[in-house]
């Protein structure tokens, strides 16, 4: 085994649960960061926000919302703006911190695997597989390019408001958002590593709806809801297939959960 093999298995050994939820945490906390600073600034004109917003969030519309909580529910939709940057350019592999489209390609893999194989045994290998590929796939990193990237896609942030924040605040914001880039690839390392399969995913997907119950969410209402019918899905779940022991691939906890705003 080389050294760099040995540290992998190292690093991994030490990742436990609690080691990752904690670093989703610090996601979420500094992902709503965001947000919370960009409270005192007007959103520009709908047509302009929804633009913007539909890069990343194509089912977007201001359409029959109450208008008292407009602000809560455009809240709501950056919140999920900003972890589809996450989810798309980190967790996904589709960012240009990535050298090549190894990685890419390793999370396509592991998501196809999910969502096609019933196979306990043969999800197990793949994710075994996966583990021993960790190495040669991290050494796609280029950390060079996370805060040109982080600051690229802050920019868009900034192209929603009118007047756009002022030039202190863009620069903590971007300080922030290359954070949020260094600790969901750092997350990313440790899903890698891991011979248990960690899916960051949207359990509106079919794969996930027999499986998520109303409690599996962190649900949050607005004073306007009454028939819950309307939400935004502001964040996506954690999920965990088997164990650090390669075991029992056919058994999932949710180990952090999405998140609703109902309106």
């Amino acid at each position: 085994m080389s050294e760099g093999a040995k540290k992998e298995k190292a690093v991994a050994e030490k990742i436990t649960d609690d080691t990752i939820k904690s670093k989703w945490d610090k996601l979420r906390y500094n992902i709503r960061s965001v947000v919370l600073m960009l409270r005192s600034y007007e959103p520009n004109d709908t047509e302009h926000t929804l633009d913007t917003l539909r890069v990343r969030i194509p089912s977007a519309s201001f359409e029959n919302l109450p208008e008292n909580y407009f602000r809560e529910i455009f809240e709501g939709l950056l919140e999920l703006y900003i972890w589809f940057f996450v989810y798309e350019d980190v967790f996904s592999g589709c960012g240009r911190q990535w050298r090549g489209s190894i990685f890419k390609h390793f999370q396509v893999m592991r998501q196809e695997a999910m969502e096609s194989e019933k196979d306990a045994k043969k999800i197990a290998e793949l994710a075994l597989w996966l583990s021993e590929g960790s190495e040669t796939v991290t050494s796609q990193l280029d950390k060079e390019l996370q805060q040109p990237m982080a600051d690229d896609f802050a920019e868009s942030i900034f192209a929603m408001f009118q007047p756009h924040p002022k030039s202190i605040h863009q620069d903590q914001i971007k300080e922030v958002i290359g954070v949020v880039v260094c600790d969901a690839t750092e997350l990313v390392m440790m899903f890698m590593s891991s011979k248990a399969l960690f899916l960051p995913t949207w359990p509106r997907r079919e794969l996930f709806n027999r499986d998520l119950l109303g409690t599996d969410f962190d649900n949050d209402h607005l004073p306007c809801n009454e028939s819950k019918a309307k939400y935004v899905e502001t964040r996506p779940a954690l999920i965990k297939y088997g164990n650090a022991d390669g075991e029992k691939h056919d058994v999932h906890v949710i180990l952090c959960k999405s998140a609703r705003l109902y309106f």
